[in-house]
């Protein structure tokens, strides 16, 4: 059995005018104003600030100073090189002239001896015994430093000291003897090794004698 709608509800519903109808209120727009900062907000957000700016000042000055040393690097080493390097020969050219004309001569028929016993043997010169490894660092080294001499290139400007042997300490420095070839105190069928670096970002050293013309001059200075 169906149930008929009610006419009266039916009707009543139909004849309801809009403002009869649920009325809902509109909500506010447009931007909701900012809760206002503290003042200890502000101070945070400016230290912040602050420490921002000082980092970015410290790391431009490190690069900055860093720059500059690499560029001047160079010269300042080469610099101090060549200071040493004047100290060495200097103080070698003092203990030499304090060393007794006998002495000296001593030092020197050593130095002979050694160069005539390196007649003959060949490449063995060149792999010596440890025994003969003590016996040529002690002859013509007059200073106790391990210099036997010192050699100067006018046309680059060179003054270096000479070393026994060809350790890459001693040509990071100086100039170097090789041993097994004879020592630079002239002679006949004597041929003496001195050896150097060019090119060292730290020091000049032999740098620029492959540029030296024909004929230029290289001195080397001995007890």
């Amino acid at each position: 059995m169906n149930e008929q709608p009610n006419d009266a509800t039916t009707h009543t519903t139909q004849n309801m005018g809009l403002d009869e109808l649920p009325q809902f209120a509109d909500t506010p727009q447009g931007d909701v104003p900012p809760e206002p900062v503290s003042p200890e907000a502000k101070a945070a957000a400016k230290r912040r600030s602050n420490r921002q700016f000082i980092a970015i000042l410290v790391a431009m000055s490190v690069m900055l100073v860093v720059g500059v040393g690499l560029i001047l690097y160079p010269t300042v080493a080469d610099a101090w090189n060549r200071h040493v390097a004047s100290r060495a020969v200097a103080g070698y050219v003092e203990q030499v002239a304090d060393t007794s004309k006998e002495d000296r001569e001593a030092q020197l028929a050593r130095a002979r001896e050694y160069n005539e016993s390196l007649v003959g043997r060949g490449v063995t010169r060149f792999l010596p015994t440890e025994e003969e490894k003590k016996e040529y660092n002690a002859i013509l080294d007059i200073t106790g430093t391990g210099i036997m001499g010192y050699v100067t290139i006018p046309k680059i400007d060179a003054r270096l000291p000479i070393y026994h042997g060809t350790d890459e300490t001693v040509l990071q420095i100086a100039s170097g003897h090789m041993e097994g070839s004879s020592f630079p105190i002239g002679g006949e069928s004597t041929h003496a090794v001195l050896t150097g670096h060019t090119g060292l970002p730290s020091a000049m050293l032999f740098t620029g004698i492959d540029t030296r013309e024909k004929g230029g001059h290289i001195h080397r200075h001995r007890v």
